[in-house]
């Protein structure tokens, strides 16, 4: 429900993007609603062997209209395209512009391009897959010859044997850098299987103790994440062979990674791999702050509830972009104790902190399903937060948070924010937003000031106010 909800925002906003009547009010408000709906689901679109999948769930006919990512997909030789939970607006729009460019030359090429700008773009929410045919070529002529060696090796070779496969697969891979994740993936696993068990053992050390080259271990990542089904299968079998080593190494290689591409790799393997969080827990203790931006925003992405200790530690980490990550984490995890934790924030000096925080109240519930207010100080501190925000967006983001709160004091300050006579004046998006928080907390029992409201001053706040009294007595 979550990704098609996702889907449709992103239809529309594609559409905002193509249109070149639309104003940039209408793509800004796309946008958003875009956002919203990524807080609440991630979307996978796989185009592949004449058959659509949606979040893996095999999608015959997309709804009307729906059917547009899809065109664009295809015009531009997409494979696959991904947009993670909690996207950002910045994010989902840098996608529907390129999705909506028209093709420049063939649709491989174009698939290219646009993989390769996106990339350059340093994005990690939203991801673009080319089109690819996985290749039946056989291994290199070097490492066919080491695996056979390997195969019928005994006694004490065995160290030599394993040692000149890895010597051929670290020269295969700088050979032929286009075949690396398969040539790799599938000789290691190979001897995995065909090798006698003194040379399996042996191969599964040198994994372990991570004896492979960085050259290897970067095409392993590429490998568990490929296009096709084999060399994916040939990976996992070899990082499961690896055990917590594998996951360690993916952290390694994501702490040296320099370009968004690399950092890409990573993240998505260790998602495939599993068993990274202790690794990841680990590097958020590390020195460079996008080490520990990059292990905070994939243990968002893995909703790593044991990793809430350290992340909200990591709020108060002196680089401002990890901050932001730890929120963003956090909010992904959403647990009691990762909203509390974030509940601490809503007086932050990051605005995005701040957006986050206020995100984090509302939403617990009982055992019957009934919502469970924060506490008085969380409260206290979010309308203090409130009273001082100077960043317009954060505003009505709290405003709204007080709507889910609905404690006393939050449902007094929305009714001064609606007032029409409140001092300082509030901005009409302000006192929209309050009046939609207020119905959200009191139902019903809002009726009769939404019956005051169509007498208000203000005709919008006059229709919101009818629109309402509609609703709820509906």
């Amino acid at each position: 429900m979550a990704a098609h909800e996702l889907l449709h925002a992103l239809t529309e906003t594609l559409a905002a993007f193509a249109d070149p009547m639309a104003t940039q009010p209408d793509r800004v408000a796309a946008l958003r609603a875009a956002a919203r709906a990524a807080r609440h689901g991630s979307l996978e679109i796989s185009d592949g062997g004449g058959q659509v999948t949606v979040d893996g769930q095999l999608a015959p006919a997309l709804a009307l209209g729906e059917d547009a990512v899809m065109r664009a997909m295809r015009a531009h030789g997409i494979r696959r395209l991904v947009v993670r939970r909690h996207a950002g607006a910045r994010d989902i729009a840098q996608l529907a512009g390129l999705l909506a460019r028209q093709p420049s030359g063939s649709a491989a090429e174009s698939g290219v391009a646009l993989v390769r700008e996106l990339d350059e773009l340093r994005l990690w929410s939203v991801r673009l897959v080319p089109t690819e045919d996985a290749s039946d070529a056989p291994l290199p002529d070097a490492v066919e010859a080491a695996l056979k060696r390997l195969v019928g090796v005994n006694g004490a070779a065995v160290s030599d044997a394993v040692q000149a496969l890895v010597s051929a697969l670290t020269d295969a891979v700088k050979r032929d850098p286009a075949q690396r994740a398969r040539t790799v993936a599938h000789a290691i696993a190979r001897a995995l299987v065909d090798a006698p068990e003194v040379a399996r053992e042996a191969v599964r050390e040198a994994l372990r103790a991570q004896a492979a080259t960085v050259p290897i271990l970067v095409a392993l990542a590429d490998a568990v994440v490929a296009t096709d089904e084999r060399t994916r299968q040939d990976a996992r079998t070899v990082f499961e062979a690896a055990g917590p080593a594998g996951p360690q190494g993916l952290v390694a290689l994501l702490a040296s990674a320099s370009t968004i591409r690399q950092r890409r790799r990573c993240f998505d393997a260790l998602i495939a791999v599993g068993g990274a969080v202790p690794a990841l827990t680990a590097a958020l203790f590390d020195a460079q702050w996008y080490v520990v931006r990059n292990a905070a925003q994939l243990l968002g992405e893995l909703r790593a509830e044991e990793a809430c200790g350290a992340l909200e530690r990591t709020l108060h980490h002196a680089d401002t972009r990890v901050q932001v990550a730890a929120a963003a984490a956090l909010e992904q995890i959403d647990t009691v104790t990762a909203r509390a934790a974030l509940q601490t924030m809503a007086a932050d000096q990051s605005p995005e902190v701040r957006r986050i925080a206020a995100r984090a109240f509302g939403g617990d519930t009982d055992g019957a399903g009934g919502p469970i207010a924060p506490g008085a100080q969380p409260v206290q501190r979010l309308i203090a937060a409130l009273d001082r925000e100077t960043d317009p967006e954060t505003f009505l983001e709290q405003i709204r948070a007080l709507g889910a709160v609905g404690t006393p004091d939050a449902i007094q300050r929305l009714l001064r924010l609606v007032s029409g006579s409140a001092h300082p004046p509030q901005p009409l998006a302000a006192r929209l937003a309050a009046l939609d928080a207020l119905v959200h907390a009191r139902g019903s029992a809002a009726v009769p000031m939404l019956r005051e409201l169509r007498q208000d001053r203000d005709p919008a706040m006059r229709a919101a106010a009818r629109r309402w009294v509609s609703s709820v007595a509906a």
